[in-house]
């Protein structure tokens, strides 16, 4: 099991669990000589758990560097905000997926009481436990709300891509992507709210943008975000066994 702590001393130590943390080996019914992992997201340390009065600590002696996040792409999802327990949800499930950043925006048909100021700790406590749950050494980013007509939409990287999730309104007239990214590019995906993006919004998205979209029934923003998300994620990262 993975566990997450602000930072680990390369000179080992121990480490008390959080209540939180306490939970998770509750619910696992972890003994205490199981062999558990700490990461500070930059290295990580394995040990086991102890108890010293009462009290339940991790003990390492050494750490290791981190080399690489995964395999997989670097995935930055920007989503219109929509209901805070179907966008729970959805970051779980993307987390699990092995997206990278996550920027969540303000758009035209976004009610205002569905960001708050707790919402920030709520989705880091929901991408906490899908990493755990996944056995991620590094927690994805998450960014503060922002809005479209403050994105820089020019590529900082040569192998960045971006995607807009759209509608199909002539299905006949389309051709199925014959070829996905690599996973050496960075894909970046933008999911629009519930209702779609408005029309003045579409007016914001560059020329250069492709605008994707998934045959079949049209998908609540989270499926969408979830399918999509599989799609480029997993591209040519199937193991045969």
């Amino acid at each position: 099991m993975i566990f997450f702590t602000e930072k680990l001393s390369q000179h080992g130590g121990k480490i008390p669990l959080t209540v939180s943390q306490q939970q998770h080996v509750k619910a696992n019914r972890l003994a205490l000589d199981a062999q558990v992992i700490f990461s500070d997201q930059i290295s990580y340390a394995e040990g086991t758990l102890v108890v010293e009065k009462k009290n339940t600590f991790f003990q390492y002696t050494s750490t290791q560097m981190i080399l690489k996040k995964h395999a997989l792409p670097y995935v930055h999802l920007y989503f219109g905000i929509f209901k805070p327990d179907r966008m729970s949800w959805m970051i779980e499930k993307t987390t699990e997926l092995g997206v990278s950043e996550f920027t969540p925006l303000y758009t035209d048909r976004t009610q205002n009481h569905y960001w708050n100021n707790n919402s920030i700790s709520r989705l880091e406590s929901v991408i906490e436990s899908a990493c755990i749950q996944s056995k991620q050494l590094i927690k994805p980013k998450l960014n503060s709300p922002s809005v479209l007509k403050n994105l820089n939409f020019q590529p900082s990287d040569p192998n960045q891509i971006w995607y807009l999730a759209d509608i199909i309104t002539n299905p006949e007239n389309t051709d199925t992507i014959q070829m996905l990214p690599t996973p050496a590019e960075k894909i970046c995906i933008f999911i629009g709210p519930e209702g779609g993006w408005s029309p003045a919004e579409q007016g914001f998205f560059p020329n250069h943008i492709q605008r994707i979209a998934l045959q079949g029934p049209i998908l609540r923003s989270e499926t969408a975000a979830i399918a999509i998300c599989s799609i480029f994620s997993y591209n040519n990262c199937l193991i045969i066994k």
